[in-house]
């Protein structure tokens, strides 16, 4: 039984139009469902945002969520720096993420902030962690952290790549030389550039079965999350589905619809995925 304050921030949060030029069509199913979730304790907080067509409906989300007893914090973000370091160990070495961490001329400190939404106010400083490196977002945002680690895996292969190609094709022999490169915007052969576009076809295929066969869930589940039954995104899946279903039928039905339309029209961009949605009840 969902509590009556999650009906009532539903309500209030379906009243936003989160369909907005530039948004992706399933965050906007994900984002008021997370949100909900938070508020009933299914996770510990929320993170949305960081494009231009965003910010105004950020400013309501962080309006609403507000006056219904939730925490807005309005943040740079976590950059794919933080990310990366947040990794034990991390892909790249440790002295060039820090240093483009810290260094403002390379940081976060972007025009479109993030919006955080959280219950418990001690998130506030987890998320301060969150965005020095020093934590997981795993933990802030209730994923599991074989998906959140494989995904970001594959984000580090691409710079592991690029700064290898640093090292034999410019030389380049300490840490200063490899940020040197980077911030010259140096970039490698056309043989390391495929094999960089490899992973994102890898990451783009993930992210696609990822949609087809859990779309209740906003993050991308790893591939034994995807083999297993009762894996850990399946089991979150499982649980933003019954919530989904508990508070409205007709916008549950909507990833439904959402995980069969995508695979249709995705197949040709990266392959047959593995997974498919199981057909709609009539």
């Amino acid at each position: 039984m969902v509590p009556e304050h999650a009906h009532s921030l539903f309500s209030a949060l379906r009243r936003i139009n989160f369909h907005r030029k530039g948004r992706d069509p399933h965050h906007n199913l994900t984002d008021p469902l997370e949100i909900v979730a938070v508020a009933i304790g299914l996770k510990p907080a929320f993170l949305g945002g960081q494009k231009p067509s965003d910010q105004e409906l950020l400013d309501e989300v962080a309006k609403v969520t507000s006056e219904l007893g939730l925490h807005a914090r309005k943040t740079s973000g976590v950059g794919p720096m933080a990310e990366l370091l947040s990794l034990s160990p991390p892909p790249v070495d440790r002295a060039f993420l820090e240093y483009f961490i810290t260094e403002d001329s390379y940081h976060l400190r972007s025009e479109f902030p993030v919006c955080w939404i959280f219950a418990d106010p001690t998130i506030a400083g987890q998320i301060d962690e969150c965005e020095r490196g020093t934590r997981s977002l795993s933990e802030v945002l209730g994923y599991p952290q074989c998906c959140v680690e494989n995904l970001l895996r594959l984000q580090g292969r691409k710079y592991e790549l690029k700064l290898d190609a640093y090292r034999r094709e410019y030389m380049a022999k300490s840490v200063e030389e490899l940020i040197d490169l980077e911030n010259k915007g140096v970039g490698p052969s056309r043989a390391v550039k495929a094999r960089i576009e490899s992973v994102n076809t890898e990451i783009a295929k993930q992210v696609g079965e990822s949609i087809v066969k859990f779309p209740f869930i906003h993050f991308t589940a790893c591939p034994p999350c995807l083999s297993a039954s009762g894996s850990p995104a399946d089991l979150i899946h499982s649980l933003m589905k019954d919530l989904a279903f508990s508070l409205d039928q007709k916008f549950a039905r909507e990833f439904e619809e959402y995980g069969s339309y995508y695979r249709e029209i995705h197949e040709d961009e990266f392959g047959p995925v593995r997974y498919s949605y199981p057909k709609l009840a009539t």
